[in-house]
């Protein structure tokens, strides 16, 4: 009986694209789902409204990472799995197969490890210097110095190890890495409720950013040492300039650009209408991003398997599994967001203090509806790119520019003005007349021309 239960879960699991890492993935965005939630009620037990406006807007200051990061991590990821589908892994998990191929993923790290060692320090520079100037001019007598200045360098330091991660994921480590992830994620939420409960404060976004960096040491420095003593015994080869840095300024200059249409809800709201509407803001915009992340954990973690079936020019299965991964993402992606909007409606009218206290932390209903609308297009435009950039190419420049621009300004614009709804109305009307109709255009004449021309792409160079 049991066995015949087993196999009826495998068989729906199949049915519904699931394997190993991306079981990993879904589980890490169902703990974080409920885990924020508890989060949540524990910020509104144990913080005040204008602490919790300072703590999402740190949590927004930590993204200007994508300006130092410009694109790179991405890049990384879909380079590693074009090298991949000519190595393995042995028994020591040490890199082996075709030497050129080792060679290049060598010299990948190597140039990963150096540009990412001065990111981190530009972006602590960047950051504490932002954060100095958007918190000194605020009233509230909240003690923000040492512990935002604090978890600005343990910050720094994931995003110094952030290549290796991304090496991994692209040499097909997936699942390793979704582990961790979910480690993570767990550990960090009980460190963070443990923080709140102790009365920390702000001391408790310390607690979760310094847990992250202890499972990403412990798996590159751990877990994955071997590989890495392995490669960096080769003599590393990869021109940079003439194979990777097409791709990686275009999608550097788009990182850059992507700040403003998706982390600037949270200042902006700080800036012109106070820390306590910024912390309804931020708290509605965090639980919306882990869902349309947790959806887009079906495409995501099949990068790697795209890039490599690219290489092979098998195109006929990378669209196979391309449209069931990305349809089976966008019907969860929109169950889970309407079961947000009806679960804090409900909580707004059930008549239990504690619990309509927990809703009004949130937007009210016409904005959560309109944001989560506007989560579609995003999510959709998401899963074209990772389709498109597993041919280590980006024909995105331009519409991705344009329109995150232009989401950026009706954010600014509309929202420093008319507050929290309006912005979201901009976000929404953007996302969906510009940004999905563009680059869904890009990626079917794309599509059409780089199948049928079925270049060689394992060592070539691409930047369009």
């Amino acid at each position: 009986m049991s066995n015949v239960s087993d196999a009826k879960i495998v068989s729906w699991l199949r049915h519904l694209d699931i394997d190993r890492p991306v079981a990993y993935a879904l589980a890490m965005r169902c703990w974080q789902f409920p885990a924020g939630l508890v989060t949540t009620l524990l910020i509104a037990v144990c913080f005040t409204a204008e602490l919790q406006g300072y703590y999402y807007t740190i949590s927004n200051l930590l993204a200007l990472q994508t300006f130092v990061d410009l694109g790179l991590q991405w890049v990384i990821l879909h380079f590693a799995s074009h090298e991949w589908s000519a190595l393995q892994l042995d028994a020591r998990r040490q890199v082996s197969g075709d030497p050129v191929a080792q060679q290049r993923l060598a010299g990948l790290v190597v140039f990963a490890t150096r540009w990412f060692s001065w990111a981190a320090v530009i972006f602590a520079l960047v950051a504490a210097t932002a954060g100095s100037w958007l918190f000194g001019r605020a009233s509230h007598d909240v003690a923000w110095r040492v512990p935002g200045c604090l978890v600005i360098l343990l910050a720094a330091t994931s995003l110094a190890i952030g290549p290796r991660i991304a090496v991994l994921e692209g040499c097909q480590q997936v699942l390793a890495v979704n582990r961790t992830r979910l480690w993570q994620a767990v550990t960090g939420s009980l460190a963070v409720w443990a923080a709140m409960l102790a009365g920390t404060g702000l001391w408790a976004i310390v607690v979760a950013t310094g847990v992250q960096i202890a499972w990403e040491i412990q798996l590159v420095w751990g877990s994955y040492r071997a590989f890495f003593r392995s490669l960096l015994s080769v003599t590393p080869k990869l021109d940079w300039h003439g194979e990777v840095w097409p791709l990686q300024w275009r999608m550097g200059v788009q990182s850059a650009v992507r700040y403003f249409a998706f982390y600037l809800f949270t200042p902006v709201m700080f800036a012109f209408h106070g820390a306590e509407v910024a912390g309804r803001m931020g708290m509605t915009w965090s639980v919306m991003s882990n869902i349309q992340l947790a959806a887009f954990a079906w495409t995501r973690a099949r990068a790697p398997r795209y890039g490599e079936l690219v290489a092979r020019r098998d195109y006929a299965a990378l669209d196979r599994e391309f449209f069931k991964a990305s349809g089976v993402s966008l019907v969860a992606l929109s169950a889970a967001l309407l079961a947000l909007v009806l679960t804090v409606m409900g909580l707004a009218r059930c008549g239990v203090a504690p619990l309509e206290s927990l809703a009004g932390r949130f937007l009210d209903t016409p904005a959560l509806i309109v944001f989560g609308a506007g989560q579609i297009p995003i999510h959709i435009v998401q899963c074209l790119s990772v389709y498109l950039r597993a041919h280590k190419r980006d024909p995105l420049l331009g519409i991705m520019v344009v329109s995150n621009a232009l989401i950026g300004l009706t954010v600014f614009w509309f929202g420093s003005r008319f507050g929290p709804l309006a912005a979201g109305w901009g976000f929404a009307a953007v996302a969906t007349l510009v940004t999905m109709p563009g680059v869904a255009w890009v990626w079917w004449v794309s599509r059409r021309q780089w199948h049928t021309a079925a270049p060689a792409m394992s060592h070539e160079a691409g930047g369009r």
